[in-house]
């Protein structure tokens, strides 16, 4: 009976963040990386379209990682993955608007939300960047 109970539990939380298990977690934080690198190659507002592919890729992903958290009852590192999420928003509005100061402060927060998660103190929820 407890065997079915922690399986049940196990698929409710994997069908509310998307995860199955820690290794997939670490995989989308791969593609955070890999979208957060496009996202500042393409800062200029002449590259608008593909800033705002990004930004819109970036905050969807975000948003998984927030949820992930959540179910975890991990509240602060819920809020990092939330302030990025914004932050990833912010971008996707401010390539539209072709705002390149705003584009500079909501990649800015993204990295400040990234670099806060994965820094001391909270070694409880880094998992280490990819080099």
């Amino acid at each position: 009976m407890l065997r079915l109970v922690l399986s049940l539990a196990a698929i409710v939380l994997a069908a509310q963040t998307g995860f199955e298990n820690e290794a997939e977690y670490r995989e989308e934080m791969h593609d955070i990386d890999h979208a957060f690198t496009a996202l500042s190659e393409h800062r200029g507002v002449r590259k608008g379209p593909e800033l705002e592919r990004e930004a819109t890729r970036l905050s969807k992903l975000f948003s998984n990682v927030e949820e992930f958290w959540t179910s975890r009852g991990e509240d602060e590192a819920a809020s990092f993955a939330r302030m990025a999420r914004k932050g990833a928003d912010e971008a996707g509005k401010a390539a539209r608007d072709r705002n390149e100061k705003a584009i500079d402060a909501a990649i800015d927060i993204v990295a400040a939300s990234c670099e806060g998660c994965h820094k001391e103190p909270l070694k409880k929820y880094r998992f280490p960047l990819p080099e």
